[in-house]
Formats: structure tokens, C-alpha cells, sequence
């Protein structure tokens, strides 16, 4: 493996492939479910160096098929995901540094639009090892991560296409540039020219979803669960209900109930707190089930919409309260507390 160009990523494909064979023949709870793994966020953006011929051909002692040792290939999994991750990095940092010198040439520029995608990729599969082996907190803050930068990412894009448009948009009368100075003000052409804030790919896979929603139940914050819940095509309320469960005293957040559209979630909400007593709670949850924009008896495009731009704004709001300020682990509810307000 010392030979290939990654034998970091060669070495986690070999063992990713051991343990989806595993998993089909160990029934254990890993604490989530095991078919969590199999997003396989673990080698999806990599070059494969292994056909699956040869990948099939590897034995699998029956030592591992144990708890015990199914537990530690996945640690072995968190220990080689992450130095893949710090080796991204540092080949990002490296290659930003040549740019800053002067190595604008558009192979370059190629090769770190690339290595930024891996960057998000390689904290997806933090995410979802880290899940596996049981470190919840550190799962979500690796999920976070990788939405924020993904944004990051996609904003520099806009900027990029905004610099490459400015000579229509940068005269003096141009309402986009700055008029005193005849000079392009590039955030407000990206703004001009941007189109919906897309979701990143990796929210499409309904086992990565999965992964979070579990960790989200696990540090006891199943509102934002619930929310997430919201994300499935079809989304799935009965789900969301029973991460909220039947306990009418739970004192929820009533700012996050405005990143609520599926109506049996707040109706939901609202026999739940009215059962309580909670009128403050059920004001709220009624105050949200009275947006004109998720009545069913609306056009459909309008609800298909404003369900698209929630999304984004939870989705983004979630990662920021999480990937800022780098507190410790265990000031995590605390952070997600706060995220209403």
C-alpha cells in the first residue's frame, strides 16, 4: 500500500468492504442501526484501487464476526478516516499557499476545487464512522463541519462567477457595482446572480439522515431530530411523532417550531402541549400551523418552496451553532439550546 498515492484511502476501502460483509452476518446493535454504515460515505469520493472482484475474494476470519472485534474495525475505520482528513487538509493548505503566491492557473485552480470536494466528502465519513463507534457529539460537529464548509464552498463558486461577469455589471451606473468608484461590488453581484441555495448531495442519503437524527436522540435533543425528519422524500411525521414522543412536560424550544411545514407534526405539537397545560408552547406550535405558505389548500409549487428554503435555513443555521467557536464536547446541548434564538 506504501506504493499507491493513498494508501490511506486504499486501506480504508479494504476495510470498509470487510465490514459491509460483517455486518450481514453479525445481528448485533453497534448503538445505531447497522445498515447506518452502509452510506458508504467511507470510499464513495475516492479512486478505487481494489476491483470488487478483488474485494470479494478477501476471507473473513470468523474472529471478527464478534461484537467485540466488529467494534474495533470500526475504531480502526475513525483512526484511518481521520488521518485521511488531517492529509486533505494539508495538501488544501499547501496548495492554497501556492495560489496565494501567485499559482492561479486554472489546473491549479481544478485541483483544489477538487481537493475542497474531498474535504467535505472526508468529514462525511468522520460523521458517520464516529456515529458508528459511538462518539454521537463528535459525529454531528463532523457533520456540521461539512455542511458549513460544503456552503463555503458553493459561495466561493458564486463569488468566482461573479468576478468572471463583472465587466457587464461594473460601470458606473451599473445597480450592482459600486457607483461612486465605477468598481464591482462582488457580493452583491453573487447575490444577483445566485441562484436557490442548493442542499449538499450528501443530505439526499436517507442513512446519513438517519445517522443524525439517532445522534441527535442520543444527546436528548429530539426536536431537531424531528426537523430532520422533514427531510425524507416522502417525509416521514410518524417518525418525527415518535422521536418526540408522549411526554407532554418537555419544555421544547418554541423558536425552532417555525422550521416546522409538515402539518401532523405541528398538530402533533399542538395536542401535546394542550394536554399539558403548556399554553405558551401551544400558542406557538398554532402560531406556525397558521403560515399561509404550508396550508394545504395553497399551490403546490408555493409549499414545495418555502419546504426547499426551511430546509436550507436549518440546515444552516444547525451546522454554524455546532462548527463555530470549537467548544468542548460536552457544551454541546448547550449550543444547540440557543440555536432558536
Amino acid at each position: 500500500f506504501v506504493a499507491q498515492p493513498e494508501p490511506c484511502s486504499h486501506l480504508i476501502e479494504l476495510v470498509s468492504s470487510l465490514l459491509f460483509r460483517v455486518i450481514d452476518s453479525v445481528k448485533v446493535d453497534i448503538g445505531l442501526p447497522a445498515a447506518i454504515f452502509r452510506t458508504a460515505w467511507t470510499q464513495m469520493h475516492r479512486r478505487r484501487g481494489c476491483s470488487q472482484e478483488v474485494l470479494s475474494r478477501i476471507r473473513v476470519p470468523a474472529s471478527v464476526c464478534t461484537l467485540v472485534n466488529l467494534q474495533q474495525l470500526f475504531k480502526v475505520l475513525d483512526v484511518l478516516s481521520s488521518f485521511r482528513l488531517r492529509e486533505t487538509q494539508a495538501r488544501l493548505g499547501k496548495l492554497s499557499q501556492e495560489i496565494s503566491k501567485g499559482g492561479n492557473k486554472p489546473k491549479v485552480l481544478q485541483r483544489r476545487a477538487a481537493l475542497e470536494k474531498s474535504l467535505t466528502y472526508d468529514l462525511v465519513s468522520c460523521s458517520t464512522v464516529r456515529a458508528c463507534t459511538g462518539r454521537v457529539r463528535a459525529s454531528l460537529v463532523s457533520f456540521a463541519s461539512a455542511i458549513v464548509h460544503w456552503c463555503a464552498m458553493e459561495e466561493h463558486q458564486l463569488l468566482l462567477m461573479a468576478g468572471e461577469g463583472k465587466a457587464d455589471g461594473g460601470g458606473p451606473d451599473s445597480t450592482i457595482g459600486d457607483k461612486k468608484k465605477g468598481k464591482p461590488n462582488l457580493e452583491m453581484m453573487a447575490q444577483a446572480l445566485m441562484p436557490p441555495r442548493n442542499l449538499p448531495d450528501f443530505i439526499s442519503d436517507e442513512r446519513l439522515l438517519l445517522t443524525v437524527i439517532s445522534c441527535l436522540m442520543a444527546v436528548k435533543k429530539p426536536l431537531h431530530a424531528a426537523v430532520f425528519c422533514q427531510y425524507f422524500d416522502p417525509p416521514l411525521s410518524k417518525f418525527a411523532r415518535s422521536c418526540l414522543g408522549n411526554d407532554a412536560l418537555q419544555k421544547y424550544d418554541v423558536g425552532l417550531y417555525r422550521y416546522f411545514f409538515e402539518t401532523p407534526i405541528l398538530e402533533y405539537l399542538i395536542r401535546l402541549h394542550d394536554g399539558a397545560g403548556d399554553e405558551q408552547r401551544r400558542d406557538a406550535a398554532l402560531s406556525a400551523m397558521r403560515n399561509p405558505l404550508i396550508n394545504l389548500h395553497n399551490q403546490t409549487p408555493d409549499r414545495l418552496t418555502h419546504a426547499f428554503n426551511v430546509k436550507v435555513q436549518f440546515m444552516e443555521k444547525f451546522a454554524e451553532t455546532l462548527e463555530r467557536a470549537q467548544l468542548p464536547m460536552g457544551e454541546l446541548s448547550v449550543l444547540l439550546a440557543g440555536m432558536a434564538y
